[in-house]
């Protein structure tokens, strides 16, 4: 066909159609450009196969005019026929008629088969075209084909290809490029009923629709086995609109990459596929925005394997809104998410498994890098099952949890997953997990690590449950932080805050379970209570608590290294201590306010005085009470930062209607708690009369239901002493006061004593007597008083008796050494040897006594100069006796005798030997024992002199009146050059003496 012939080309079709009812026809066009006739002949009969061709490449130019559609009609009867255009490009359409409105028309009355093929290839081009192809029935296949400006236009159903009449239609698209394809109508770019597409390695580049999808599926039924379906593989989507709208359709999505994609309308920027089912895998996601919806939405069931999302911002809408079915994320990536929109809608998943107990599954699944201004991932619905295997959560930065579980009844499973680096910065939501209403939860072999919540629970929360059953094992949780509960966090259940309901009942809806094995809770911290975990949580509900296994190591809170509960009853202390077993180990755990370890809230009052006695005291005085705060668990609660300084404590009288209680009152009875301790420093009690008064201690703000260890006590109000004066108000309560004096009144040193005046109810000081105690005298007491019989006995009194005392003292201290040197040279000189007197004494024993020995011994007793002369005439004969007892030894003796002859010349040894009782000799013996005594004495008195004589000036030991200074000149203190002209030089002199010697 050439261009030339315009006749031929209007009659074209006519001739193609006589050929085609018998045989196959092809077309060559052999030019590269022709005008298609706009007349409305372009009617082709199809019997056989038509291929339409170029082998350089033509164009069919279609001039804008309405009746210039091809128009292809298979006849009845015809099947497995195609038509086939090749190496065209098509160019210029807006036509529009009622009937016709494409610029490829493909239609058959009698036949509704899809057994017909329409195939575009080897380079088919698509131009300037306002609707390219009606498809009734019958399949479509392009192939190398390249689409540019398909605008479309608002009397169509879909500016590309349409079809609302097709029965089980397959479209088909092959390395092809759609590009700047703009349509500026309400319109999708395909619009398919009941049809399969697919597309296989196709670029999408530029092409957006006002209606704001680019595919529009239908299908009336949902069935897995369902023929119509979506195939998209190793495709390119950039800068495009929505990609698909359809209900009820099988969609997959292989190896394709979506890019550069800004969407600013309210429909998903992906797809919104209600009632379908959805395999997208080996798939990228990046550089997307979306102002004002989900990439994903509505009730499709997903299923992401081996895809990445990455460099996404949602303004306004979650990222992935899953409704109503099942969702698996497999071996995906999802990095780079800012979702900034609307608290409640800025997440980037919400799963809602409505009523069908549907699943979400992630398994190898990292999430990082990540922001949201809400929970990064919701569970809604009333039943849901939430699995998260081998995922890695990491740097999410959320003003919500990182998970937060809304639904009614929920299983969750964490199991190989590792949660680091996250933050949580809503203050009003709890925890990285947050759990609301009844839950099973297990998470094994996991990390939880330098996780942050702003809130309570610095890993997991559980909040208005019924029923719990929580397992824990082999996980780490370390170094995260709340505000309550550095690790968990469990608020009051429904149960507690129901149980004023008389429909509740205790029943197997009501039983909570917890067990932890194999784990390590380190280094968590929490700004206020609870290192580790923080219960409102009644424990007497539990069925099963079990722990083993388990180390808490340099855990923090305020209160509470590990555990806190803040809701504690009686029974606390044996369901809690299950916790500390054999196998649990507690270790450098720390608290500011009590409990290292475990802490409660507070407990208990107890008073630091004895309460069980009557106390006495007098009205108006003055009676300190005390009181110290403690937990369930008896630590006293110091309180540095004042958290419960709002627990008041107030006395009272016990009966308002007692007669006592109007004729007393009590004043100084209110205190607050401070580190722990409640000090009524300035607790009084006035009383008309003395009586007794029982008071009653109780709270104003006791929230947290706390006791006392005896809040009655009894004091007996005693009248006043004496010595007191008795001070009454104008409603005549009295109270002692001690008389007042002067300030110059020395009372509080002890000194004086300030007596009450006879005038009563006043206390005065001009009236009252400043009165010195015994051994105090002078106008204000100042002065001592001593007795003039001390005189006597202080030596220090005058000059006089210091010298007396240094004298008599030293002279005493000599003549001790002098005595005992006299004793012991005369003793070794003339005494007998301990061996001689032993012999002496054994000799006299064995001498027989005779019959009148007892007379003897009176006669003695009363006559002493006998018995002197009967006592040397037994010497002797002791003397004698040893003379012959000791024959045997008498050469020894006479050579001691011989060696010691000069020196016992006159000694009593001597005088032994000589056998004689001559007075003579006793004298001369005598004489010698004075000379030794004298000779001694002479010698200690001259040392005495000269000691004197040399250390006289010397003030440490001696005193002179004038004390005299070492001359560095002449390097001498006799010299007379230096003299202390002081006064008091005496004075100083004996008090230095004092002080060294004393």
């Amino acid at each position: 066909i050439k261009n030339d012939d315009e006749e031929s080309l209007s009659n074209l079709a006519i001739n193609v159609n006589k050929l085609n009812v018998e045989n196959d026809v092809n077309i060559l066009f052999k030019d590269s450009y022709y005008k298609i006739p706009p007349y409305g002949r372009n009617k082709f009969q199809i019997f056989n196969d038509l291929i339409l061709y170029s082998e350089n490449g033509t164009v069919f130019d279609f001039q804008m005019a309405e009746e210039s559609t091809l128009y292809f009609e298979f006849n009845s009867g015809v099947i497995d026929k195609k038509i086939v255009f090749r190496n065209i490009t098509f160019y210029n359409f807006d036509g529009y008629s009622p009937t016709i409105s494409s610029a490829i028309h493909i239609m058959s009355y009698s036949e509704k088969t899809n057994r017909y093929t329409v195939e575009f290839d080897n380079y088919c081009y698509f131009k300037n075209i306002k609707s390219l192809v009606k498809l009734e029935f019958g399949n479509i296949i392009f192939d190398n084909c390249y689409f540019s400006n398909i605008y479309g236009d608002n009397k169509y159903v879909g500016a590309f290809i349409y079809s609302h009449k097709n029965f089980g239609s397959k479209i088909k698209f092959f390395d092809s490029t759609l590009e700047n394809n703009i349509i500026e109508y309400n319109i999708p770019l395909f619009y398919l009923y009941e049809s399969s597409l697919s597309i296989v390695n196709i670029k999408f580049i530029n092409c957006q629709t006002y209606y704001g999808y680019i595919l529009t599926f239908r299908t009336l039924t949902h069935n897995s086995n369902n023929q119509f379906n979506i195939t998209i593989e190793n495709c390119e989507f950039n800068n495009i609109s929505s990609l698909i709208e359809g209900k009820n359709n099988i969609i997959t999505i292989k190896n394709s990459n979506f890019s550069n994609i800004n969407s600013a309308s309210s429909i998903p920027v992906i797809m919104n596929a209600q009632y379908s089912d959805v395999f997208i895998s080996n798939s990228n996601f990046k550089n997307i925005t979306s102002q004002r919806s989900s990439l994903f939405m509505d009730q499709a069931k997903f299923i992401f394997l081996n895809d990445t999302f990455s460099d996404i911002t949602s303004s306004s809408k979650t990222v992935f809104d899953l409704m109503y079915n099942s969702v698996v994320m497999k071996n995906c990536i999802i990095k780079n998410v800012l979702c900034n929109g609307d608290g409640d809608n800025s997440s980037l998943i919400i799963f809602d498994s409505g009523d069908n107990n549907d699943i979400l599954d992630l398994n190898n699944v990292t999430i990082e890098n990540c922001k949201t201004n809400g929970d990064l991932i919701m569970i809604n619905g009333n039943n849901s099952s939430i699995k998260l295997s081998n995922i890695k959560i990491n740097n999410i930065h959320s003003y919500g949890s990182v998970i937060n579980n809304q639904s009614l009844n929920s299983n969750l499973y964490i199991n190989n997953s590792i949660l680091i680096y996250n933050e949580n910065i809503n203050k009003w939501k709890c925890g990285l997990i947050a759990n609301h209403n009844n839950l099973i939860l297990n998470i094994d072999n996991s990390i939880f690590k330098n996780n942050i919540v702003k809130s309570n629970g610095g890993s997991i929360c559980f909040m208005e449950y019924d029923k719990i059953d929580i397992n824990i094992s082999k996980t780490i949780f370390e170094n995260n932080s709340g505000l309550n509960g550095g690790v968990m966090y469990f608020n009051e259940t429904l149960h507690n805050i129901r149980s004023n309901d008389d429909n509740i009942n205790d029943n197997d809806n009501n039983k909570y379970l917890i067990n932890i094995r194999d784990t390590i809770f380190k280094n968590n911290n929490a700004d206020y209570f609870g290192g580790v975990i923080y219960s409102n949580f009644d424990l007497t509900y539990l069925k099963s608590y079990k722990v083993s296994n388990t180390s808490f190591i340099e855990n923090h809170a305020y209160a509470g290294g590990v555990i806190y509960l803040n809701n504690c009853n009686s029974n606390t202390n044996k369901t809690f201590f299950k916790l500390c077993g054999d196998n649990i180990t507690y270790d450098k755990n720390t608290a500011i306010s009590h409990g290292k370890d475990f802490a409660t809230s507070p407990y208990l009052i107890q008073p630091l005085f004895n309460n069980t006695t009557i106390i006495e005291k007098k009205s108006g005085m003055t009676f300190p009470l005390n009181f110290k705060l403690l937990d369930k668990f008896e630590q006293q609660i110091i309180d540095i930062s004042k958290y419960y300084s709002n627990i008041i404590l107030n006395i009272k009288n016990s009966n308002s209607s007692d007669i006592n209680s109007i004729y007393s009152k009590i004043i100084g009875n209110v205190c607050y708690f401070s580190k722990g301790i409640c000090e009524l420093n300035n607790f009084k009690i006035y009383t008309i009369n003395p009586t007794t008064i029982n008071i009653k201690l109780s709270l104003e703000n006791n929230n947290y239901n706390i006791k006392f260890s005896n809040n009655n006590i009894t004091f007996e109000i005693k009248d006043c002493n004496p010595e007191q004066i008795k001070i009454t108000d104008k409603n005549n309560f009295f109270k002692c006061e001690n008389p007042i004096c002067d300030v110059n009144c020395p009372t509080s040193l002890g000194r004086a004593a300030c007596i009450k005046s006879n005038k009563t109810n006043i206390n005065n000081i001009n009236l009252n007597q400043c009165k010195c105690v015994d051994g105090w005298i002078g106008d204000h007491c100042q002065k001592e008083d001593y007795s003039s019989l001390n005189c006597n006995f202080n030596v220090f009194y005058s000059y006089c008796t210091c010298v007396i005392n240094i004298f008599f003292k030293h002279s005493g201290i000599l003549l001790v050494y002098l005595i005992s040197l006299i004793y012991t040279l005369t003793g070794s000189e003339l005494g007998v040897k301990g061996e001689e007197l032993e012999l002496y004494l054994s000799i006299d024993s064995t001498e027989p006594k005779s019959k009148s020995n007892s007379d003897i011994d009176i006669f003695r007793h009363n006559n002493p100069i006998i018995t002197t002369l009967i006592n040397e005439q037994e010497l002797m004969n002791i003397e004698n006796q040893l003379n012959q007892n000791q024959n045997q030894n008498q050469n020894d003796i006479l050579i001691v005798h011989s060696l010691n002859k000069e020196k016992n010349k006159f000694s009593k040894h001597t005088l032994f030997m000589k056998k004689t009782t001559d007075k003579k000799d006793i004298k001369d013996l005598n004489k010698l024992v004075s000379k030794v005594h004298s000779f001694y004495t002479e010698l200690i008195f001259i040392y005495a002199c000269v000691l004197i004589t040399f250390i006289r000036n010397d003030t440490k030991y001696y005193f002179n009146s004038i004390i005299i200074k070492k001359c560095k000149t002449h390097d001498s203190y006799t010299c007379g050059c230096q003299k202390n002209k002081n006064e008091n030089g005496d004075e100083n002199i004996i008090n230095n003496y004092i002080t060294i010697t004393y």
